[in-house]
């Protein structure tokens, strides 16, 4: 279990690239239609660097954090508070709002994400593979 979340919790392992002058604007990984879907919604997010890059800082903006990227540095965010009664969301934490500075180099994490409910019991097909986000 990681941060007590079950291992059947966790979506696969993505490995994402960024590519030179790329950057993302401010998100949070907790989406809006979670607020409609009872089965499953977004608990945890983890990032990790495979790289140390000039630029590409990940910013959470509401709470005025800047994190640059360093070869093995883990970032855990919570997005959504769950009821431990119903297991539906209590509410999402704009806290955990954050998006990317641009990046002078190729930049590439390592992404998983937790959910509230084991993802084959919620009926949910979460993707995995190499993504490379192209501008």
């Amino acid at each position: 279990e990681i941060m007590d979340l079950p291992e059947e919790n966790w979506s696969l392992v993505d490995i994402v690239k960024y590519w030179p002058g790329e950057s993302m604007t401010q998100h949070t990984d907790y989406e809006e239609e979670d607020e409609h879907n009872i089965d499953n919604f977004v608990v945890a997010s983890v990032f990790v660097f495979l790289n140390q890059v000039q630029g590409g800082e990940i910013v959470f903006g509401h709470c005025g954090i800047k994190v640059a990227p360093a070869i093995g540095l883990a970032i855990v965010n919570f997005p959504a508070v769950k009821n431990e009664v119903n297991g539906k969301v209590i509410k999402r934490d704009d806290r955990t709002m954050h998006g990317t500075c641009e990046s002078l180099e190729e930049k590439w994490i390592l992404r998983m994400t937790g959910w509230a409910r084991p993802l084959e019991v919620a009926g949910q097909n979460v993707p995995s593979g190499i993504y490379a986000y192209d501008d």
